[in-house]
């Protein structure tokens, strides 16, 4: 019954272009050719060739493995709207049952990395009636598998699927390597650092086998910040040496990433001679690899490390404005909202620390004039930006509520505040949060409504304007209502024990509610989590709730 029910389908394949011309010549060859002829005619010797013709032309119509392969280069330099264009265009095509489910697997990958848990669960579910027949692809499902225990709490489930990966995926070295990583990471998050430090080391056995420069910035990192708070300074060193001996010196972006990884390592050890050694070698081994747009993209890249590291960032940032606003237009616009985020950044954090110097506000405001000049560009990628992508609707979103939040900047050195421009940025930040309630994130909701509670609280504090509270009273007390809720499944999750004391402490800014405070800050003590791994704002907000509920 099977079988014929297999023939019955192959109906959908032989009418179509892909594969008709291949039917006619197994047709001909079978029903007239051979009877005819025999076997070893000349005309037998055309048709088989015209089959293998017809064969080729079936897969170079699609063109399936080599547009797959073309999506995962896309998909690991984050040009994800193109991957998703390009499934798009493979789903309508005649796919064999084999290459749909593939297509669904990396389908699945990209929607769980966009943070779209509706599509990608619903993918899975899908898939998992399927998965029984095509072995091979096993390995790839569980990973995805692994990934929907994660998101469900399930960490012991999640590590068994990757355990099981391990051992099975011995000729599949990336898989391989991407599955121990992964427990690691998941032994690392449920504070189990011995074991996250052995299992990283495994990993970076397998990659030192077959060295692929895309996983050093994630398995050799974790293994160095792994040795630095063991205090193993040793093996630390010599693995900074032996990763630069993987790293290829012709390679600008291999070499940077190798400097990140060293100035992350010296940070986490405070080792200053260590620290400015990762600076030398940006320039010495990168300035000549790059043209001038990229030198400046790397300067302004070192700006905030140059700030908090405090290592000449007067000067530097002068020589790399001044090139900057020689060249702005020679940028693309990522590129553009990248330099505008760390300029923005490092000179806010300039001009509170100046007492609103003139020369370091001047600064500021060419800054805000070129963001708002880019508005159109970003409304016109937003508009063509597909729901689906979850977190790259997010960020456009995100860049509209920045350039909204330009418009408002002048408020805090001196110029009138409307709350109507308030009113404008938190529909951009509630448009997030229901992307993220539609794409079923629970976690990223609860991100977007701490945001929200930041920003309204923020510009009340800068303006002390009560019609501020007035006009989102009823939503904030909606949005704390929510948060608590949601926060209740996920909040052992060490990965986000700062929402424990971001929701305490507008528990107590906007309610003064200190039973609900107290609930929250006291669950994050008990994670028994270092303060000084967060920025000192959630440390100041730490302060300020248990002084307030003691």
């Amino acid at each position: 019954m099977e079988a014929l029910e297999k023939f019955f389908n192959l109906r959908f394949y032989i009418l179509t272009i892909r594969f008709f011309p291949l039917f006619l010549a197994i047709v001909a060859l079978f029903a007239y050719i051979m009877p005819v002829y025999g076997i070893f005619h000349i005309y037998t010797f055309c048709t088989v060739f015209s089959i293998v013709l017809a064969w080729v032309f079936s897969e170079m119509l699609v063109r399936f493995k080599t547009k797959i392969k073309h999506t995962q280069k896309l998909h690991e330099k984050g040009k994800l709207i193109e991957v998703y264009q390009i499934y798009n265009e493979l789903q309508s095509e005649t796919l064999w049952q084999r290459e749909r489910l593939i297509l669904d697997l990396y389908r699945a990958k990209l929607f769980f990395d966009v943070g779209n848990y509706k599509r990608y669960l619903s993918l899975l579910d899908e898939l998992s009636l399927k998965i029984g027949k095509y072995p091979k692809e096993e390995p790839f499902y569980r990973l995805l598998k692994a990934f929907y225990f994660e998101i469900k709490n399930e960490w012991a489930s999640a590590k068994n699927e990757l355990q099981y990966i391990y051992e099975s995926s011995a000729k599949n070295h990336q898989l391989r390597l991407q599955a121990c990583n992964n427990i690691a990471r998941i032994e690392q998050f449920l504070g189990q650092q011995e074991n996250a430090k052995s299992s990283y080391e495994k990993a970076y056995e397998i990659l030192k086998q077959k060295p692929n420069a895309k996983f050093f910035p994630v398995v050799i990192h974790n293994l160095l910040i792994a040795y630095a708070r063991s205090n193993e300074g040793d093996k630390g060193k010599q693995l900074l040496e032996e990763y630069w001996q993987l790293v290829d010196k012709k390679d600008s972006e291999q070499i940077i990433q190798y400097a990140n990884d060293m100035t992350h390592y010296a940070r986490e050890t405070k080792d200053k001679e260590l620290l400015q050694k990762s600076y030398k070698i940006v320039e010495d081994s990168v300035t000549g690899l790059l043209k001038d747009e990229e030198k400046m993209a790397l300067g302004v890249h070192e700006l905030r490390m140059r700030y908090n590291d405090n290592l000449e960032f007067d000067e530097y940032f002068k020589a790399i404005f001044q090139k900057i606003k020689e060249k702005k237009d020679d940028f693309i616009l990522l590129e553009k909202l990248n330099i505008l985020r760390e300029l923005k950044h490092v000179l806010i954090q300039k001009i509170q620390t100046t007492h609103l110097n003139a020369q370091w506000i001047e600064y500021f405001k060419w800054c805000i004039q070129w963001n708002l000049s880019l508005q159109i560009e970003i409304e016109s990628i937003l508009r063509n930006t597909e729901s689906s992508l979850s977190d790259v609707r997010v960020f456009w979103l995100g860049q509209l509520a920045e350039l909204q939040k330009s418009k408002m900047a002048f408020s805090a050195i001196g110029e009138p505040f409307n709350i109507e421009d308030l009113k404008r940025l938190v529909k951009y930040i509630e448009e997030m949060i229901l992307v993220w309630k539609e794409a079923e994130n629970e976690v990223k909701e609860i991100d977007g409504i701490l945001h929200f509670m930041d920003e309204v609280y923020s510009y009340f504090d800068q303006t002390k304007d009560l019609k501020i509270i007035q006009n989102f009273n009823e939503k904030i007390n909606n949005y704390l209502q929510t948060a608590d809720r949601l926060l209740e499944k996920y909040w052992q999750r060490p990965n986000i024990s700062e929402f424990l004391v971001a929701l305490a402490y507008f528990y107590l800014l906007f309610q003064n509610n200190k039973e609900m405070a107290k609930k929250w800050i006291t669950r994050f003590d008990s994670s028994k989590v270092p303060l000084q791994h967060y920025a000192q704002y959630l440390t100041r907000w730490h302060g300020t709730v248990k002084k307030q509920i003691n």
